[in-house]
């Protein structure tokens, strides 16, 4: 969690933009919607968390980041000693406690001095001030905003429908084997458009739950399937027509598809996404190849949640670790693939060849795609702990086969 003590001090990489003293206006409106936004987004309690405003030459973009989303909300302010760039940290205590101050006083608008010389926060109300250090200014500035490629188009009012739908628990959670509350991954949330209806789903047929489907009537040029880690993106889906009654647009960029961003004139998100198989399996696998003892190279994605993929380099021969759910949701296993030759021609006499060491390997079998011959190799979930000694496995028997096929090949 960033520094929130006295001790602090603005980290001047991201405030060099800014002037050295400023104030920010809200109209009261404007600043009952931020807050609530800031204390509904804190990490764990409002005591430490902060959340980041991003000053631009027309308006204010004040960011909240939870889980998977970057959450922002757009506030005019037309102050002549306001920044036009530049971002900054603030402390979301501070900002709840004004909050209580305005509670039975809604026509106050709120002026908020910046001082980075003396690294503080300033209100002023009733002939009283009330002043915080700054915390520890954020490293980073706001996720930019893609071009985009695609996009799907709703209303606001009738997507906000789901929102319950998608937040709800339709199952008494088990506990974990310690007794504790249940802690494993939740079911995402898939959307499916086809053109005309938004179809959104839920299945939580893994925990013996329903599967939840709704579907919502919408526009625009995407198609196809994304899906979603849920809480953080549902509750702010459910929300979404407090901030607009009209078009709720969902962009996609062909550069970045992993990321959606959720918009509208004043509201929006960024939102990471993602797979739950490969959220729960993903990072487990480059662990475990890790810590075994053969010298394995792996590759890794900072896309948490995203690439079902695992690239592994054995040796002289490159290994694919894909992490695959079963057809009913209930299981995934992990396909490990290799490469034996390319642009081979079939023949009888190769399929004869590939039939007669099939016959004699249970777990290694050979396959022909896409005119290539391929060693795989499938791995129940449950022995992710054994995935090393198969790669192993999978890699001596390719060679095997790499040295004497050539002559059919």
């Amino acid at each position: 969690m960033p520094d929130t003590s006295s001790s602090s001090s603005p980290d001047l990489s991201t405030t060099t933009e800014l002037p050295r003293q400023f104030t920010l206006f809200l109209k009261n409106s404007d600043f009952g919607e931020v807050v609530m936004a800031a204390v509904r987004h804190a990490q764990d309690s409002i005591a430490d968390s902060t959340f980041t405003v991003q000053f631009t030459p027309t308006h204010c973009m004040w960011w909240f980041r939870r889980q998977n989303v970057n959450m922002y909300l757009s506030t005019a302010d037309d102050g002549e000693e306001r920044p036009h760039a530049g971002v900054l940290t603030l402390p979301v205590h501070f900002f709840d406690s004004i909050r209580q101050l305005l509670l039975d006083d809604e026509e106050i608008d709120v002026e908020l001095q910046i001082d980075l010389n003396a690294n503080t926060i300033t209100y002023s109300s009733h002939d009283c001030t009330f002043s915080s250090t700054l915390p520890q200014q954020l490293g980073t500035t706001p996720p930019a905003l893609a071009e985009r490629s695609t996009r799907i188009i709703v209303n606001a009012p009738q997507i906000a429908q789901i929102g319950p739908f998608l937040r709800s628990v339709p199952i008494a959670l088990p506990e974990d084997e310690d007794g504790s509350p249940y802690s494993g991954h939740l079911p995402f949330v898939t959307f499916t458009y086809d053109g005309v209806k938004l179809t959104v789903t839920r299945d939580w047929s893994r925990l013996d739950g329903p599967t939840l489907s709704i579907t919502v009537p919408a526009g625009g040029d995407y198609r196809g399937s994304f899906s979603v880690f849920a809480p953080v993106f549902a509750q702010e889906i459910y929300l979404s027509d407090t901030y607009t009654q009209g078009a709720l647009t969902f962009a996609f960029n062909d550069e970045q598809p992993n990321i959606c961003h959720v918009s509208s004139p004043r509201f929006g998100m960024v939102v990471e996404l993602g797979y739950e198989h490969v959220l729960q399996y993903r990072t487990r696998i480059e662990v475990a190849l890790h810590m075994a003892d053969a010298e394995f190279e792996v590759a890794r994605d900072t896309r948490r949640g995203w690439n079902p993929t695992v690239v592994i380099n054995a040796g002289a021969r490159e290994v694919t670790a894909t992490i695959v759910p079963a057809q009913d949701q209930r299981g995934v296993y992990i396909r490990l693939d290799t490469e034996i030759a390319a642009d081979v021609q079939w023949s009888t006499e190769l399929a004869t060849e590939i039939n007669s060491w099939n016959d004699q390997w249970p777990t290694v079998k050979l396959v022909f795609v896409n005119n290539a011959v391929r060693a795989i190799a499938d791995l129940p979930a449950a022995g992710l702990d054994g995935i090393a000694d198969v790669v192993v496995d999978l890699v001596a028997k390719a060679q095997i086969v790499n040295d004497l096929i050539g002559a059919v090949l």
